[in-house]
């Protein structure tokens, strides 16, 4: 027998949208979690778009293009989170995203840390109190988010390892974003659909540097 969450991730993929509907007080520790997200995502989108012009002025556009083409796919999983606190009926604070911008080594590194916590902690955690909650929707854009965030770390990982063996030249320097969930890949690994929502690739967004 599939699990809840597993059967959650075949309708995702399948393009199938989870209705939700619910008391507020039920589920106010996944409310809370969609605001962090939304803050997270959001500030990392402006964060790897600062991120994008230092590596530019350091001479290394293979570098700035993967920080625009994942600060779009994060300005995705932030937009899809709204979405879902919209149809919960709950509004997002306003806030202002905080962040420092160094050498592009240091980014590279603060990247990969952010990443990593996402992929390891914050949506496993995320997801554990969607799924005990029960709400469906945030589940989903969790699940998208998860996904991508795993994409994150590995391009930036290997963008470290390439700066640090002077060899950046032989990275990629284009990128697709999936509209519908940001979804991201490399002109290796890009296809005919995402294999995450099934969003076909003329939908994509597309960086070249």
């Amino acid at each position: 027998m599939k699990t809840r969450r597993e059967v959650l991730l075949m309708l995702l993929a399948a393009g199938i949208v989870i209705p939700f509907g619910g008391c507020k007080e039920k589920g106010i520790v996944t409310y809370n979690n969609l605001k962090a997200a939304i803050i997270g995502e959001t500030t990392a989108s402006a964060k790897y778009t600062a991120f994008a012009i230092k590596a530019r002025e350091e001479g290394y556009p293979q570098i700035a293009v993967l920080f625009d083409a994942t600060a779009k796919a994060e300005n995705v999983h932030a937009r899809n989170h709204k979405a879902v606190l919209s149809q919960l009926g709950l509004k997002m604070e306003l806030f202002t995203p905080k962040f420092e911008v160094k050498s592009t080594r240091e980014n590279l590194l603060n990247a990969i840390k952010g990443e990593g916590y996402e992929v390891d902690t914050m949506y496993p955690d995320f997801m554990n109190a969607a799924m005990k909650d029960r709400i469906d929707p945030a589940i989903s854009t969790f699940s998208m988010a998860l996904h991508a965030e795993m994409t994150h770390k590995k391009f930036f990982t290997t963008a470290l390892q390439a700066l640090d063996t002077k060899s950046v030249a032989q990275l990629s320097l284009e990128y697709f974003v999936c509209s519908k969930c940001g979804n991201t890949f490399s002109s290796e690994t890009v296809g005919a659909r995402c294999p995450l929502c099934g969003t076909h690739r003329e939908k994509f967004f597309h960086f070249k540097g």
